[in-house]
């Protein structure tokens, strides 16, 4: 067997295993999707365990009281969840909880004569996770775009680099050395992308 048939033949054995995982993971995919979108949900609301409960913990291990070892914990584990489900590909719309938690943490941080139970609060932090959406949603619609005029222009390139090379090749190399100039620019062709 030379170089290139295994090259194929791994090519070949990859796409084969790929097609395998892809049908396996879509036949569970919308568990997968409801467990990740409920590790999202819970990143956002684990922040708010400490003034719910103190899970009847009396050893502060050096913590000022309970209540604070409860916050610096929750703190540690909110963002570990998120990049879990994350990892996991929640329902998008479920980021919009840990959003919404953290943007009433993050405000009440600079201002905390705010109560949870107050309604501008939670306006604000409605807005704030409706600005973060339409942002992300435009930024998302730019990237497309340029992506697409990326790969437009791309291929205009190769067309033109062709017509021009394959110009040179007619007009300027002679007859025994175009066979290997025609394939130099393939190869070069094959590189824009």
């Amino acid at each position: 067997m030379n170089w290139k048939t295994i090259m194929k033949f791994t090519k070949w054995i990859e796409k084969r295993l790929k097609d395998q995982a892809t049908k396996a993971i879509k036949s569970s995919d919308s568990d997968v999707k409801i467990f990740a979108s409920f590790l999202i949900i819970l990143s956002g609301v684990v922040l708010f365990t400490d003034k719910i409960t103190d899970f009847g913990i009396n050893e502060t291990l050096g913590f000022e009281d309970t209540q604070t070892m409860i916050w610096i914990l929750c703190q540690t584990l909110s963002p570990l969840l998120l990049c879990i489900g994350g990892i996991l590909k929640p329902y998008k719309l479920f980021y919009s909880v840990p959003l919404y938690l953290y943007f009433i943490q993050f405000f009440w941080i600079f201002n905390p004569s705010y109560k949870m139970d107050d309604f501008l609060l939670h306006v604000y932090a409605i807005g704030f996770c409706i600005g973060v959406f339409l942002f992300l949603a435009l930024l998302i619609f730019f990237i497309k775009k340029v992506r697409e005029n990326s790969k437009k222009l791309i291929f205009n390139i190769r067309k033109l680099t062709s017509f021009i090379l394959f110009d040179i090749r007619n007009k300027y190399i002679n007859k025994e050395n175009r066979k290997e100039f025609a394939k130099d620019v393939i190869d070069f062709n094959k590189t824009l992308k």
